[in-house]
């Protein structure tokens, strides 16, 4: 053990030692004080107290974190403290957050509008592919119509030559009606005796006289179908009884029995009529009018015979310019091949008096009673070209027919 000498050495030693320090401290007072009273703030660079938990310039927190244990063997001179700010870290936390919620967000919504985009997308694809299966079957239709086009084209070129040679058939049917109208209506003889006697037996029928071959006014005219079918028969009558809204005459139209005209539709057979009251003197199983054609102005025409009217061009009072040469020229070859003799009795030469009434009406080159005659026959005038009766017709029939 040290004696009391040696400690109370020690001890003076110890003071003069402190004494020393204090002194040494003293002269570097201002600038010690400092240092041991104030710190560098690690964010702003600012000086602050030493003992403070707050820096007052950014009000970042200026507790030390602790360290590795590396770190806390290792000497303070050369280390670095790091600070972490408690407000900055809860606002990162809570940008971190929002941010967060905005890439959720914007994730469901950015997937939900590529979703209906991709919808979108795969819906213009299918109609895409329809467009495309339509116009493939529309070029199938396209292809499949111009090959019936093509057909149709064929079919109608035929029908028209078949039409342009039906049209020239009939053109030539209608002047071999012509012979048919001229030469059937005449009577045979002992068909004149009979026609006589019915006229005698039926005096509310034909008119007395020995000129014209009329019946007499107001009178009933019975006409019966042989054949065809209902349609065209109605057909006819509609038209037929355009004539009574002129003439004091009735057209009756009747299934059976007893009648005084009698109409068959025969094709092959042309057109034509017994004048007037000549009908009367017809077997009555037979007809006396025929109808190959059933157009309005054949009917009108074959009509106007029945009540008594002659062809036109044969008016007494016709002065036509025929061309005769060509007019003999032509009816000598089929479809007509007609002698001289018929063709001057039926086109050239006109209406004898008994068979017409007194005072025939002046020729009319417009009247339902003309026949169709090529211009050139005419030497150009124009004859039997329309379909309705003409003002004289309507005046003639009406004074034949008064009320």
């Amino acid at each position: 053990m040290p004696s009391d000498e040696g400690l109370e050495i020690g001890l003076d030693a110890f003071r003069r030692k402190d004494e020393q320090s204090f002194e040494n401290a003293s002269a570097h007072s201002t600038l010690g004080i400092r240092k041991l009273t104030m710190k560098t703030c690690p964010f702003c660079r600012e000086d602050v107290r030493a003992d403070a938990l707050k820096c007052r310039f950014c009000q970042s927190l200026l507790v030390p974190l602790e360290g590795t244990r590396e770190n806390k063997d290792q000497p303070a001179e050369g280390r670095i403290t790091y600070i972490l700010d408690r407000d900055l870290v809860r606002f990162a936390k809570f940008t971190a957050a929002v941010l967060a919620v905005f890439l959720v967000v914007g994730a469901y919504l950015f997937g939900f509008k590529l979703e209906s985009a991709l919808e979108k997308v795969r819906s213009t694809q299918q109609e895409l592919t329809t467009a495309q299966e339509k116009i493939a079957s529309a070029e199938k239709d396209l292809q499949a119509a111009q090959a019936v086009t093509a057909k149709l084209k064929g079919d109608v070129e035929r029908v028209l030559a078949e039409v342009q040679r039906v049209v020239g058939e009939i053109s030539s049917q209608r002047i071999l009606a012509i012979a048919m109208v001229a030469g059937i209506r005449e009577l045979t003889p002992q068909q004149q005796v009979a026609a006589k006697t019915a006229k005698e037996q039926q005096p509310d029928k034909a008119r007395s006289g020995s000129r014209g071959k009329l019946w007499l006014a107001g009178a009933t005219i019975r006409i019966r179908f042989l054949d065809g079918d209902t349609a065209t028969q109605e057909s006819i009558k509609a038209i037929a009884t355009e004539w009574q809204r002129y003439a004091n005459i009735k057209l009756e139209f009747v299934r059976m029995g007893d009648s005084d005209v009698r109409i068959s539709l025969d094709k092959n057979n042309g057109a034509w009529s017994y004048v007037g009251t000549d009908a009367l003197g017809v077997p009555k199983n037979q007809r006396t009018m025929n109808l190959a054609f059933t157009d309005r102005r054949t009917i009108l025409h074959e009509f106007g015979h029945m009540l008594g009217l002659i062809e036109e061009h044969q008016n007494p009072k016709a002065n036509i310019a025929w061309n005769r040469d060509l007019v003999i020229r032509e009816l000598s070859v089929p479809p007509n091949s007609w002698d001289r003799e018929k063709i001057e009795s039926n086109v050239f030469r006109k209406a004898s008096a008994d068979q017409i009434s007194s005072d025939y009406r002046d020729f009319d080159p417009k009247s339902i009673m003309n026949m169709t005659f090529v211009e050139a026959w005419t030497s150009g005038l124009s004859l039997g070209s329309g379909d309705q009766l003409s003002e004289s017709d309507k005046a003639f029939i009406s004074k034949l027919y008064p009320k």
